[in-house]
């Protein structure tokens, strides 16, 4: 999770370093002396679209009692499958057949079947 963060900082900082630089992409060409941005570029068209179309269709009336309809739906849907759920989980399973942890997992099994799994509380102090 740290790699994944840093590396999202660092991609971030090299992309805004690019916008500041006026930069296409990775293009690392030097600019010319009368650049000019692209007209098409100076258009937000996702704004656009959420303000002429997608804002408009979600504030009717019947889309807004569909949205609620649906979200409910699956809420309860994920709710019932939450309760449904059931833990099977052995994690032996992962342990490779021949090895010393496998083996003493299986010892304490055959000869030691009431003792239950074994615990250990770590404290600070």
């Amino acid at each position: 999770m740290q790699r994944i963060n840093a590396m999202s900082g660092i991609l971030t900082v090299l992309d805004e370093r690019r916008k500041e630089r006026y930069r296409i992409g990775c293009c690392f060409q030097p600019k010319t002396e009368n650049w000019q941005p692209a007209p098409c570029s100076q258009r937000d068209l996702l704004k656009l679209f959420f303000e002429r179309f997608y804002g408009p269709f979600l504030l009717r009336t019947p889309v807004k009692v569909f949205v609620m309809i649906m979200t409910a739906a699956l809420v309860s849907v994920n709710i019932w499958g939450i309760f449904q759920l059931e833990q099977n989980f052995d994690p032996n399973w992962y342990l490779n057949e021949h090895s010393y942890p496998s083996e003493y997992f299986n010892a304490m099994r055959l000869y030691f079947p009431e003792s239950g799994e074994r615990a250990s509380v770590y404290t600070g102090v």
